[in-house]
């Protein structure tokens, strides 16, 4: 045997070992990770706290990216030279991104100072108005328990004088624990005042820095592709390239469809909330929707988030509308969780709730609030390539590919029906009853005017991109349902024929 035959011969083997290895590497990896997760995570900040001007201006451009591509290749497509039309995209978009932060703090601001006045002008006919609405609360919890002979001992009626004493002993607690810190640590030395001076001023120059980075890499991002694309040519095998610009194409669809979805959906939320404080009279209603909108952009931890101050800012007009308003923000956050989410979503990171919720409780963990925004696009990036490399291993063993071929042989679920979410069964039941109406329609059949409507929506929504279009496999199964039903309706009115 020459050492051709043998080189290829062996060359399974190579490969199987290798994908051992690098598993292998990988789980030593997490453990080693996880065993020193504290100086892990102390190790990445300082990366971070050293990079952290460069990583600024990489997100601020990837987020700006989408809309100066707009500017350019819609808004000035027809200014030239380029180098004239990028300046005025470039412009254009930073104004925007300006104008969203300026609007922001028009909103939160003036509101939120014009109820702390309103607060402290109004302060005991507050309190005596809170103490009320709780003396209130109490004689009706009492009495409803009472009609099942039920008492209750930890809630009890309360005055203005007891309330009153409780506030002014916690502010002496508080200024007397803030007297010490100052003791202990004097804020007014020499060196404490430079330090935040120091701090200051490299706040403002990282981000002085993270702008120009963010503009530089706008500005030249062809060629800075270009150079990487020459970097990795020159370093790495066509494969090897292949597999990392997989990796990368993954990520910026999991991470882009992410924040542009989420940014969509706390929009549309910000939005539903204020109309819905406004029906029902809330105090600062821009405020409230301001806060609940942004929370929203962090998943499941975002609501509670944004229901906690909300409630506080309510309280500061009015405490009666405490709870209503705190309903509503739960009722507007199932809507969402269970309809508009998913639709918005649904189709851009693949993860379920169980996967959302790991991800927001392990990221963060190790990150805090920047790990609850990156978890659920990176658990996304991670699952994809998973399922891409499990579908080309099975694919190289001949076996199916799909999830619903490997469900248990005595499952009671229907596995293609357990696969799709309750937002697409209803979208695919939607879709078969438009289909028949359809075909009725063609065959000289008048439909009555809610189904004509129907029909319209769908129509419309199709056009209007907002309802995907249909898929093979949705029209083969309607064709067979619909060869079902004739058959069954065939036998049918043989069946009534031959008893008549």
């Amino acid at each position: 045997m020459n050492n051709g035959e043998f080189e290829q011969k062996n060359r399974p083997l190579r490969r199987r070992l290798t994908v051992i290895g690098i598993i292998l590497a990988i789980v030593i990896l997490l453990i080693f990770f996880i065993i020193n997760s504290n100086a892990v995570n102390v190790w990445f900040k300082s990366v971070l706290r050293l990079f952290r001007p460069i990583l600024a201006g990489l997100i601020i451009a990837y987020l700006l990216l989408p809309v100066f591509r707009f500017f350019e290749r819609r808004i000035f497509r027809n200014i030239h030279p380029l180098g004239l039309r990028r300046t005025f995209a470039l412009i254009c978009a930073y104004l925007f991104l300006l104008l969203i932060f300026v609007l922001l703090f028009l909103l939160i601001v003036p509101q939120l100072a014009s109820g702390i006045t309103n607060f402290l002008a109004t302060r005991e006919e507050y309190l005596q108005n809170s103490v009320t609405h709780y003396n209130g609360f109490v004689e009706w919890l009492n009495t409803s328990l009472g009609k099942w002979n039920l008492t209750q001992s930890f809630l009890q009626s309360i005055t203005v004088e007891e309330v009153s004493n409780y506030l002014k002993d916690l502010i002496s607690d508080v200024q007397k624990l803030a007297d010490l810190l100052k003791q202990l640590a004097p804020s007014a030395t020499p060196g404490n005042m430079l330090s935040a001076i120091m701090g200051t001023v490299t706040g403002i120059t990282h981000a002085i820095f993270s702008f120009f980075i963010s503009l530089y890499l706008l500005a030249s991002k062809e060629r800075l592709y270009a150079q990487t694309m020459k970097l990795r040519r020159a370093l790495f095998s066509d494969r090897v390239n292949a597999r990392i610009t997989r990796v990368c194409t993954v990520a910026d669809r999991s991470f882009g469809s992410f924040l542009e979805g989420k940014l969509f959906d706390s929009l549309i939320i910000g939005i539903l909330t204020y109309l819905v404080l406004l029906i029902f009279r809330i105090p600062y209603p821009i405020l409230v929707a301001t806060i609940v909108g942004s929370t929203n952009i962090v998943p499941i931890i975002g609501p509670i988030f944004g229901a906690i101050p909300s409630a506080l800012i309510v309280a500061f007009e009015d405490p009666s509308k405490i709870l209503p308003v705190l309903l509503i923000i739960l009722v507007i956050q199932q809507i969402d969780g269970n309809i508009i989410g998913p639709k918005i979503l649904g189709s851009s990171n693949g993860v379920s709730s169980l996967c959302v919720l790991v991800a927001v409780m392990v990221m963060g963990k190790l990150w805090g609030l920047w790990g609850m925004l990156v978890g659920v696009p990176l658990f996304a990036t991670v699952l994809d390539l998973l399922d891409t490399f499990s579908k080309d291993r099975l694919r190289t063993k001949g076996l199916p590919t799909t999830t619903e071929n490997y469900y248990p042989p005595d499952s009671p679920l229907d596995p293609a029906a357990d696969m799709q979410s309750g937002s697409e069964r209803t979208l695919r039941k939607w879709e078969s009853g438009v289909l028949r109406l359809q075909k009725l329609q063609a065959n000289g059949k008048k439909l009555s005017t809610g189904e004509k409507l129907s029909v319209w929506f769908y129509e419309k929504g199709r056009k209007l991109s907002i309802i995907p279009k249909i898929s093979a496999e949705a029209l083969a199964q309607f064709a067979a349902e619909e060869a079902i039903r004739s058959e069954a309706a065939k036998i049918k009115e043989t069946n009534s024929k031959t008893e008549n």
